[in-house]
């Protein structure tokens, strides 16, 4: 059985881990001023717990299947504010997912800094990798390859400039 995330599955893995790093990369820089200067090593160790693992796991899932529903993983064009306006519901939701996080667990950190924080690297991250890797499809081709020698492959040769 096809997965839901169909052939951008390993994409959509990616980019969730990266955004979880994003999101590990927020709450140590969100409490970097509570931290003392050498002591990161024990401020990570103490947060290492099966609860934040499950939770990292659960994040990973969630923006990539959220970033698919919202079509974020398909290479369409429906106008750039339109993909934007997607890319900004996407990095809220999971923003809001994160700050629910972030309270149930009873965090005593600055929590809007987090959020502001992530939101703002999510949103560049997904802006870029979107546009990014949109612009790098619609270069043209330098090699292709033409299998098979029905219908589609004629008409495929025949569109090549």
């Amino acid at each position: 059985m096809r997965s839901r995330l169909g052939n951008h599955r390993r994409l959509a893995r990616a980019d969730g881990t990266f955004a979880f790093a994003m999101a590990l990369a927020s709450v140590v820089y969100g409490n970097s001023a509570r931290i003392p200067v050498g002591e990161m090593h024990r401020f990570l160790e103490m947060r290492i717990t099966v609860q934040n693992a499950a939770f990292a796991g659960l994040f990973i899932l969630m923006w990539a299947y959220c970033f698919e529903t919202l079509g974020l993983y398909r290479s369409e064009h429906h106008g750039v504010l339109r993909e934007l306006a997607r890319i900004a519901v996407g990095c809220t939701l999971m923003t809001a997912v994160l700050v629910l996080y972030l309270i149930s667990a009873q965090t005593t950190g600055p929590t809007a800094r987090i959020a502001v924080l992530f939101f703002s690297c999510s949103v560049v991250y997904e802006g870029l990798r979107v546009f990014g890797s949109r612009w790098i499809a619609a270069q043209d081709p330098q090699l292709v390859v033409i299998l098979g020698s029905g219908k589609r492959a004629a008409k495929a040769w025949r569109c090549i400039p």
